[in-house]
């Protein structure tokens, strides 16, 4: 369906994490109580996963099965070339929402390589806890991964959980969903190729009547049954870049968190923009700043059949009261 997942298609930006571009059989390891002093594992085999690597390689996202716990779950990786560091996220099935990051960058020599990150984990039992995740062992056909907790700032680790990874294709399969049930399918339209055709506001905010035209593609799947979506492509206006949206359903709030990411800065966003779907529109507003002007921004998707789509942007200056829409594109499907 997508070029995104070919580690040769364009040049990368990184290559650190093309090794989990592909389908897993994933064995689990897990301490049954961790942080108290239990020393009993558990282990399980029932578990699969497909990795897949967005804009040239400075994203990777896998999502992995937990059939005997019915859930799953999503890691999204962003990488900045300035720091040499990647920054991991954690999207739960239990509740699609983007929990703290990790960061840490790859060190060691070709067939050596680790890859040690370290954040906050929310309070085990109320009590601050630093988390870390590490990758090593790596191979053509299988990878380590594992995780510790620690209770003093990081002086003594730990270890409460480990995967191993045996790759069973090297291209990403979709993982089961029987699972998991079904919160949401707002954007499981959107899955699929699409031609787009752009009509874009030359100057924002400033009364420009004058629109600029182009066309480009995109690709999109969902994962976790509904509760992910993602679309990646190529926007070749005013000069050529990737952009890709990442979308997680926060089951408690019943609506939808917006990030956006592109190849030009590489940041995930602090502020993403919120809302839901009522019959077949989707309205999705957040706080920003346009030029050092404080904004509403508003991100519009209207349903128009399986084949036709539509997505316009706008900004508000007067809370709400009035919008310039900057910002419009017309979809249909290719496959």
């Amino acid at each position: 369906m997508t070029s995104t997942d070919s580690p040769t298609s364009r040049p990368r930006t990184s290559t650190d994490f093309d090794f989990l571009v592909g389908t897993w059989d994933v064995e689990h390891h897990r301490l049954v109580a961790p942080l108290t002093g239990s020393t009993e594992w558990v282990v399980t085999g029932d578990s699969k996963a497909a990795g897949h690597s967005y804009l040239d390689g400075a994203v990777s996202v896998d999502e992995i099965t937990f059939p005997t716990a019915g859930a799953s779950g999503m890691s999204l990786r962003l990488y900045s070339a300035d720091r040499d560091e990647w920054s991991i996220f954690w999207v739960s099935s239990h509740d699609g929402r983007v929990g703290p990051p990790v960061h840490g960058r790859w060190e060691g020599e070709p067939g050596e390589r680790r890859c040690r990150l370290v954040g906050d984990e929310l309070p085990q039992g109320g009590r601050p806890t630093r988390m870390t995740y590490e990758w090593s062992d790596i191979t053509a056909t299988d990878a380590r991964w594992q995780q510790a907790y620690s209770l003093d700032g990081g002086r003594t680790w730990e270890k409460n959980w480990e995967m191993r990874f045996h790759r069973t294709a090297d291209t990403p399969v979709a993982v089961p969903q029987d699972h998991l049930a079904k919160v949401t399918s707002d954007f499981d339209f959107l899955t699929g190729t699409w031609r787009v055709q752009h009509r874009k506001l030359r100057s924002r905010l400033t009364g420009c009547t004058d629109w600029d035209e182009y066309e480009s593609r995109f690709d999109a799947r969902t994962h976790l049954n509904g509760l992910v979506s993602i679309d990646e492509g190529a926007l070749p206006h005013p000069s050529p870049y990737r952009g890709m949206t990442f979308r997680t359903y926060d089951v408690a709030a019943g609506e939808w968190a917006l990030h956006w990411l592109d190849s030009r800065t590489l940041q995930m966003d602090t502020t993403p923009v919120r809302g839901r779907f009522v019959e077949g529109v989707g309205e999705f507003v957040a706080e920003d700043h346009h030029e050092g002007i404080p904004i509403l921004c508003r991100f519009r998707w209207t349903v128009h059949g399986p084949e036709r789509a539509s997505w316009d942007q706008a900004f508000s200056t007067d809370d709400g009261s009035t919008w310039e829409t900057n910002w419009v594109m017309e979809e249909t499907r290719v496959e």
